[in-house]
């Protein structure tokens, strides 16, 4: 199964092209110089395009990632598939507890979710701040009820071009 493009730098040329994920450890022709060698994922490549269920298991696998910059599709979709667990474990903990009488039982399945879910989410949010340029420290702005619109902006707005203060840009743009 392939979860996207992912790029690959030919090690004779140089250049950079871009390949199914599933060829990684296959052997293939450079497109540009045609010498053959085996296909790498390369790290200093900007990174391809990420779909939404590479975002949201992406945040669990940078569980205390807090280095870095990460784009906007790869924040909201997190974000999205977040709220959708959440609901799916709302659900399922009300259709099986649903006899049980509320006062005794305080929620348990949506608690281990959410301290599942709780810092990836954070990490994440201070990855999208750096890549406005914005410490990770801002994140406690969304905990005031009128400044956290200001917040929401900044999640909102796109990363700074080029190579800031937290890192490369994820886009890859210069």
């Amino acid at each position: 199964m392939s979860y996207g493009n992912v790029k690959f730098r030919c090690p004779h040329c140089g250049k950079i092209s871009e390949g199914p994920a599933r060829y990684i450890g296959t052997e293939d022709k450079c497109p540009f110089c045609g010498r053959r060698f085996r296909l790498m994922a390369t790290g200093d490549a900007p990174a391809s395009t990420p779909n939404c269920l590479m975002c949201y298991f992406g945040m669990f696998g940078q569980y205390f990632g807090f280095r870095g910059r990460a784009r906007r599709r790869e924040f909201w979709w997190a974000f999205l598939f977040n709220a959708i667990a959440s609901c799916i474990a709302a659900f399922l903990e009300g259709f099986f507890f649903s006899d049980y009488d509320s006062h005794k039982y305080n929620g348990l399945l949506i608690g281990i979710y959410s301290a599942a879910s709780f810092l990836p989410l954070l990490a994440l949010q201070v990855r999208r701040l750096h890549d406005t340029n914005k410490s990770g420290w801002w994140v406690f702005l969304s905990l005031m009820p009128v400044l956290n619109i200001a917040y929401l902006v900044w999640l909102m707005t796109d990363g700074d071009k080029g190579v800031n203060r937290f890192g490369r840009d994820p886009k890859g743009r210069k």
